[in-house]
């Protein structure tokens, strides 16, 4: 992982870290995670993302505010779904709210909303869907209303969001 000079090697060989599941394992891809390449960063968050206790959290948390590539921000962002707490809550509201490339970042918020499935989303996700209804990708905005429906659902009163999401009925 460190030192081969292929970034296909690298690669596979933090897949295969990611898979052996041990804490060696998880020591070598905290180690990993400064990679030049950010093929191999990818990599290397996605195997940490096997991992699902408070030291991935961590460097995960780490890595969200040292990592400047986009794509691999999506993926720790989505990750997020996966851990509750005011780490987790602080970072998915406040990328919910980010501006990027066809709004990559607030896309996985979204999904992390829906990881969690934690109603307490409901009005920050409505707030940014209609507000920023045009940064969001078709598939995207979708996504947040379908996630909007999935963590209101349970809700006594949802004529709320369902008026929002009705709104939305014969929108182009």
């Amino acid at each position: 992982l460190q030192n081969d000079p292929f970034f296909g090697v690298r690669i596979a060989a933090a897949e295969s870290l990611g898979k052996i599941h041990t804490d060696e394992a998880f020591e070598a891809l905290r180690d990993g995670r400064r990679q030049a390449d950010a093929r191999v960063r990818l990599a290397v968050v996605r195997a940490i993302t096997r991992y699902r206790n408070q030291d991935s959290m961590d460097l995960l948390s780490d890595i969200l505010e040292t990592e400047k590539n986009p794509a691999i921000l999506s993926v720790v962002i989505s990750q997020f779904g996966k851990y509750s707490g005011n780490t987790s809550r602080r970072a998915i509201n406040r990328f919910l709210r980010s501006d990027s490339f066809r709004n990559e970042l607030a896309d996985a918020a979204v999904q992390a909303i829906r990881g969690q499935a934690d109603p307490s989303f409901r009005k920050p996700l409505m707030a940014v869907l209609k507000q920023r209804e045009r940064d969001f990708t078709s598939r995207g905005f979708s996504s947040g209303l379908s996630t909007l429906a999935r963590i209101s659902q349970d809700r006594t009163n949802r004529t709320e969001v369902r008026e929002f999401v009705l709104g939305y009925l014969y929108h182009p």
